[in-house]
């Protein structure tokens, strides 16, 4: 395998649209290739002076790329990308980090121009640990990915760690590990549930702050390859919103690692920029979803169930325990006994995911945090017949999303495979301990 060769084949279809990338990190500067398709965001100038150097209140701000980073990172996410400009807000500043700063900048910009195809790249840390400094970043993200904006960022070079000052730990942002250009999993890459892809971060080649050919190892220069790919599927699917944009990426992953997604590739890599033509009309598949939940009430609950036919045997290699798989046959021997011919076994996600791989909605097996991560996230009040209920919360020690219900009706009931006591259930959403909410938007009518 050689990335590198195969990622040059994916050329950008032919588009009219207007593609902006926004690059948050050490500032860009406008040589070679970027010559003229860089503006210089100068967001921290509330004065409006020009200038390359700016004095506010007695400090100084420099716009360019002084730390020799973002130049690359930009390289990377246009040069094959003809229809793109580029939008460059510093985040490094010698008074420290203006990340949040930044972020609402870009927010300011994509509302202002909603006809334009929108896709960030943070290759950064937030600058910060403090909790309100980092919730403000996340609802900045979460509103502008609502506004159909893809944000891509870097692993981090985390080697295992998951810290919360980076925006890989948000489950809305769109995360890239390393590779090697053989497609083994670089040195330097990361491990988390929040990876979605893997690039090659390998001796990339691109041009540093003087414009002059360089290589570059790390996740900072995987992150604008997968950029550049997502950047491409949208020249050619114009009318695709992010979360069909992610699905159409998802689909089109060669599966590395382990099988379906895992915490070191991701659903895989990006192996072709075509994005995969819808089957069925968006109210056919609402309906047909929510029919299908509302049948599978009264079947079983077991771990790891995807609508397998129940037996005692297969319970007790799939459970966790033997107590567990006690109480999940104690439940199929009444279903057996009330006179229930065929019983089938789900869990959580499997429940949701059964229809949704067979119908090739979604690719690939998810959790119930991978379904979060692959929905567009909703309040309360929004919540419609399709979307989808989560829990997040302590789990095995960890604070996670660990449980998905399914809405059915108008009146907001949930069909949900509880678990092994009860099985598949539906009740009205109060009755659930539901703290988060998602809309798959290719089920959107």
């Amino acid at each position: 395998m050689d990335i590198l060769s195969l990622n040059k084949k994916m050329v950008c279809p032919e588009s009219d649209i207007k593609l902006v990338g926004h690059i948050l990190g050490t500032g860009v500067n406008p040589v070679g290739i970027l010559a003229g398709r860089v503006e210089i965001v100068k967001y921290l100038d509330t004065e409006g002076k020009g200038g390359g150097a700016l004095k506010i209140g007695g400090k100084t701000y420099d716009y360019s790329d002084t730390g020799n980073h973002e130049t690359s990172v930009a390289y990377l996410a246009c040069h094959d990308v003809p229809n793109m400009r580029i939008r460059s807000y510093k985040v490094n500043m010698p008074d420290g980090g203006h990340a949040n700063e930044a972020l609402a900048a870009v927010l300011e910009y994509v509302k202002a121009h909603p006809s334009e195809r929108h896709i960030v790249n943070m290759s950064i840390s937030l600058g910060s640990n403090d909790l309100s400094y980092i919730n403000r970043a996340h609802d900045l993200i979460k509103q502008l990915v609502a506004l159909n904006v893809a944000i891509v960022v870097s692993g981090t070079n985390a080697r295992g760690k998951m810290e919360n000052k980076y925006p890989q730990c948000f489950y809305e942002v769109i995360v890239v590990s390393g590779l090697n250009n053989n497609g083994t999993r670089g040195a330097f890459a990361s491990q988390a549930d929040t990876v979605d892809f893997c690039e090659i971060g390998q001796e990339v080649p691109t041009i540093d702050n003087t414009g002059k050919p360089v290589r570059r190892i790390g996740e900072s220069f995987a992150s604008p390859i997968v950029f550049s790919k997502l950047a491409k599927i949208w020249c050619g699917n114009p009318d695709l919103t992010e979360p069909q944009l992610y699905e159409a990426a998802v689909k089109n992953t060669l599966d590395l690692g382990a099988d379906g997604h895992d915490p070191y590739f991701g659903w895989g890599w990006i192996q072709s920029v075509k994005a995969p033509a819808a089957t069925v009309r968006p109210l056919a598949k609402i309906s047909a979803f929510v029919s299908w939940l509302k049948a599978q009430v009264g079947h079983i609950y077991m771990w790891g169930g995807q609508g397998e036919t129940a037996t005692e045997s297969l319970i007790k290699r799939r459970e966790t325990s033997t107590a567990n798989a006690n109480r999940a046959i104690a439940l199929l021997r009444k279903r057996k006994a009330e006179g229930m011919e065929t019983v089938l076994a789900y869990d959580c996600s499997g429940l949701g995911m059964k229809w949704l791989m067979d119908k090739k909605i979604l690719p690939k097996d998810l959790t119930a945090a991978g379904m979060y991560s692959v929905c567009q996230k909703i309040t309360k009040a929004d919540l419609k017949a399709r979307d989808m209920v989560f829990v997040y919360g302590l789990s095995r020690g960890k604070m996670k999303i660990h449980h998905v219900g399914y809405v059915v009706d108008d009146s907001l009931n949930v069909v949900e495979a509880m678990g092994r006591d009860v099985g598949v259930v539906m009740r009205p959403l109060s009755a659930g301990k539901w703290n988060r909410y998602g809309r798959l938007n290719s089920l959107q009518g």
